[in-house]
């Protein structure tokens, strides 16, 4: 899946972040990107669509959100997309949906 995607246009596109470098990370139910913005360094995560997922990626990100409430800086934290959404979904021009989260 990782030739398949412009990671820096995702970035761009849905987060409106300079992206000046990604690199490929090793992941077993979705494909990773290390990418460094000017705003910092960030976990791009892209997941093949597959029953109940959006559900899943909205609990990962609430616990995330309340970890990081009780325990500032001990977890990755979500970040929002250009619509305030935290899972962005994309149809590809293939027909294919994916999910995007973007984490610290």
């Amino acid at each position: 899946m990782t030739d398949k995607f412009d990671v820096l246009l995702l970035i761009k596109e849905h987060y409106h972040l300079a992206c000046t470098n990604s690199k490929s990370l090793e992941g077993y139910d979705s494909t990773n990107f290390k990418v460094i913005t000017d705003n910092g360094t960030f976990l791009l995560k892209i997941y093949q669509d597959e029953p109940g997922l959006e559900e899943l990626l909205d609990a990962e990100n609430k616990i995330l959100l309340l970890l990081n409430n009780k325990l500032p800086g001990y977890f990755s934290n979500p970040i929002a997309n250009v619509r305030q959404e935290l899972v962005t979904i994309i149809q590809t021009n293939g027909g294919e949906t994916i999910f995007l989260r973007l984490l610290t």
